[in-house]
């Protein structure tokens, strides 16, 4: 086991665009994939020397991109190919990303074979974890399924390096035991097991280990289901960085691609390994919704990253441990009220799911705690100017909520303070002169960012309040370790991440105390804990046991609220 995350990240059913119109490109007929495609490239380039029209790097790259976005994949690859072959020497990370969109396009071109040898090629000198993890992906998924049984064979004793190797090497096994050749697969897996223990794969050896009967480390693997493609992607990336910073653990990935269908089809595959004792995930709420039924069924414990508090619902194996915004705007509905004294209020809100259903909230726990909602305004993304018109123009209010995000209310507190509505704070210290009316300005966890102070925030937003479910400047010891760990690897502190570590590193400690998946089970239950998203524990509906923090925007910048402090 390395000493950082074995990370063990299997893309499934990776959706791909292929064009039919693309141009074949010189070579595509050769019966050598692997050289015809060489050859394709290196042609072109002879052309264009002897024709006098060399191009630099980054105009190869600039035409690569280009030839990908109008679905000419061939031609993306093949200049792609060009540009890393024309970088020095010295270059090598660059070369070796230039790798990776090749890589990208001969897949989409239909040419896996020359996909896989340019990631196994471009391993070794990648240098972002997300870079490895999304390579090893491709490269397993790839072996596994985009490998024709005696394309596989032909590939596995032809192309170099480790990645290639191992999951080769895996792919060979596989076939060994559709055979019902446990010697060949045992052998198999002994040639593969040296590349798989290099790329971090060990995870994965353990696994195979353990089904063909032999021995394992006797590692303990927790699953994780993260949208790693499809229109979630960067956040299933953002929760991926959060998973590679819990050391010592085997995790076992699958891609959801935000489709409930594939989620439930990962937790199946899941459950069948007998070294993973839980799952981390998913995000997105249908497909949270399947892989928690499906968990169920399979008896394995899972800790959904949802927003929807009602997934729980499925049974007593699944967990949620991520905040539901709606939960932010009621507890600042009731700090304003009942700490800060607002007991008329506003509401600003976009004209979306989001910010009507946190409005409603917001309104609800107002009333609540003996305030009043005097008026609700709602506003397109493109125009704010009728929205805050109206607000000035109608009653008098001391409070505005806006459920938003930080880039949207950082461009609309100018709105706001040429309207005469500017902050509690900056109307005190101008001296409450002219029209300015003092509105304590309120919002919840999409204001959560550090850009929320850019154009001009600092100045209109000065003395507003939030609420989020995870903030990184908390007074907690685990938050504060948790934002130093992913600064040194090259991340951001973002609640994504946050989640994901804590969740990860909560099913780590179950499975130490634990045993089976109904001791881990038991163990999620009944365990409290410490860790950066600030909760205590799972409350009885398995949901997390924390209120969420409070944040004051001060110019100098924004910083947590003790608990029970107005």
């Amino acid at each position: 086991m390395t000493s950082r995350a074995t990370i063990l990240v299997v893309l499934l059913a990776l959706s791909q665009s292929t064009c039919a119109g693309g141009r074949a490109g010189r070579g595509r007929a050769t019966a050598d994939p692997l050289g015809g495609a060489d050859q394709a490239w290196g042609e072109a380039r002879a052309d264009r020397a002897a024709a006098g029209e060399p191009l630099t790097a980054p105009q190869l790259v600039h035409r690569a991109n280009a030839a990908r976005t109008v679905g000419d994949h061939a031609r993306c690859a093949d200049l792609a190919a060009e540009a890393a072959h024309g970088l020095p020497d010295e270059d090598r990370a660059g070369r070796a990303r230039l790798r990776l969109l090749e890589a990208r396009c001969r897949r989409a071109a239909s040419q896996p074979g020359v996909a896989l040898r340019s990631l196994s090629e471009a391993w070794p000198d990648l240098r972002s974890p997300v870079d490895k993890a999304w390579a090893s992906a491709e490269a397993r998924d790839i072996a596994l399924r985009g490998l024709r049984r005696s394309e596989a064979a032909a590939f596995s004793g032809r192309i170099d390096g480790d990645l290639a190797k191992a999951w080769l090497g895996v792919r060979m096994v596989l076939l060994a035991q559709e055979r019902a050749d446990q010697a060949g697969a045992r052998a198999r897996l002994s040639q593969a097991a040296p590349a798989l223990e290099a790329i971090g794969a060990g995870g994965e050896l353990d696994s195979l280990r353990l089904r063909l009967g032999g021995p394992s480390g006797g590692a303990r693997a927790v699953g994780a289901v993260l949208p790693l493609s499809g229109a979630l992607r960067r956040i299933g990336q953002r929760a991926l960085r959060g998973l590679m910073l819990v050391d010592d653990l085997a995790i076992v990935v699958r891609d959801s691609g935000s489709d409930p269908v594939r989620a439930a089809q990962a937790v199946d595959d899941l459950a069948a390994d007998p070294s993973i004792v839980g799952i981390i995930g998913p995000l997105e709420r249908r497909a949270a919704a399947a892989a928690a039924e499906r968990a169920q069924q399979n008896g394995l414990p899972l800790i959904t990253l949802s927003v929807d508090g009602g997934v729980t619902a499925a049974g007593d194996h699944v967990f949620r441990n991520f905040v539901d915004p709606a939960a932010e705007a009621s507890a600042i509905g009731q700090y304003a009220v009942t700490e800060l004294g607002v007991r008329r209020i506003a509401v600003l809100r976009p004209g979306n799911g989001y910010g009507k259903r946190l409005a409603a909230t917001f309104t609800s726990a107002v009333t609540a705690a003996g305030g009043a909602v005097v008026l609700t305004q709602v506003y397109s993304r493109k125009a704010f100017g009728p929205a805050v018109k109206a607000l000035a123009a109608g009653p008098r209010f001391d409070g505005l909520f806006i459920p938003d995000t930080h880039a949207t209310v950082a461009l609309l507190a100018p709105h706001l303070a040429a309207a005469g509505l500017r902050s509690t704070f900056k109307a005190e210290d101008d001296g409450g002169g002219g029209d300015d009316r003092p509105v304590q300005l309120l919002g919840a966890g999409g204001w959560a960012h550090r850009d929320l102070l850019a154009h001009g925030g600092d100045r209109y937003l000065d003395g507003a309040v939030f609420a989020a479910g995870w903030w990184p400047d908390a007074a907690q010891p685990e938050a504060v370790r948790f934002t130093s760990l992913i600064s040194e690897r090259g991340g951001e502190p973002e609640m994504f991440a946050a989640y994901a570590y804590d969740s990860a590193r909560r099913m780590a400690r179950a499975a130490e105390a634990g045993g089976d998946r109904s001791a881990v089970r038991a163990e999620l239950a009944r365990g409290r804990w410490e860790g950066p998203a600030a909760t205590q524990g799972f409350d009885p509906g398995r949901n997390p046991d924390a209120p969420p923090h409070l944040v004051r925007v001060r110019p100098i910048g924004l910083s947590a609220i003790p608990r029970n402090t107005p």
